[in-house]
């Protein structure tokens, strides 16, 4: 990783009106929400987008009305569920 100061080879891949995410040349990302910057390898920016899916995957699993939703299912059923717990079993 280089230093914190702003690069002019950083490329912008992608913004909205809440966030940015930047590519330094060192492969270095900066997701940027808000004030807040964040700086991640490549490969902790990886497992954050796939935590970031399993996080909406699980919160449309919750959400009421939710397609294939298990009627009565409590939050830690479907935690449990999802990630495999196994927890008090025999």
């Amino acid at each position: 990783m280089h230093d914190q100061t702003s690069s002019p080879q950083t490329v912008r891949l992608a913004q909205d009106a809440c966030f940015a995410v930047d590519m330094c040349p060192c492969g270095t990302l900066t997701l940027h929400v808000g004030a807040f910057s964040l700086r991640l390898e490549p490969e902790a920016f990886a497992g954050l987008l796939d935590l970031l899916g399993l996080a909406s995957s699980r919160r449309q699993m919750l959400l009421p009305g939710a397609a294939g939703q298990v009627q009565g299912a409590t939050h830690a059923a479907l935690w449990a569920a999802s990630t495999g717990d196994r927890r008090g079993k025999a």
